[in-house]
């Protein structure tokens, strides 16, 4: 008694039901008489299904054997809108915040390397205009 059996519901729609079982009783053949219940409360949510019978037997698709309550709240939250906007919105936030870090840096490097560039090249020229009046002045002098 109390497992969580989930069943195939083929009376009104083929879908797939989660419920726990209250009671299991022998019916004289071989099999068992289940009786279910939904948790939510709700006295449509009973279900009986006959193993003995082949249709019976075929509907059940598993039972749970284990439950994570981290996993639950998880999910839970998921479903709700805010926690949908935080899963979304969270790491597309720190995605993009990390990408403009990355990009702040590329440009910070490239104006770095044109200064550098610049630099070079004013000294360059810088030395060959002391170059050009160190002649002119070896050039008069002489």
């Amino acid at each position: 008694m109390g497992d969580v059996l989930t069943f195939k519901y083929v009376y009104s729609q083929q879908e797939t039901i989660t419920h726990r079982l209250i009671d299991k009783v022998p019916n004289g053949q071989g099999g068992y008489i289940l009786y279910l219940k939904g948790d939510n409360g709700k006295d449509g949510d009973k279900q009986i299904i006959d193993t003995d019978d082949e249709i019976g037997l075929n509907r059940v698709v598993g039972k749970v054997t284990g439950k994570s309550i981290v996993l639950g709240y998880l999910i839970y939250t998921v479903q709700q809108p805010v926690g949908m906007a935080l899963l979304v919105i969270v790491p597309c936030a720190i995605i993009a915040i990390g990408e403009a870090i990355r990009i702040g840096n590329l440009v910070a490097a490239r104006k770095r390397e044109r200064a550098e560039e610049e630099n070079r090249r004013l000294a360059e020229e810088s030395a060959a205009k002391e170059s050009e009046i160190e002649e002119l002045n070896d050039a008069y002098l002489n």
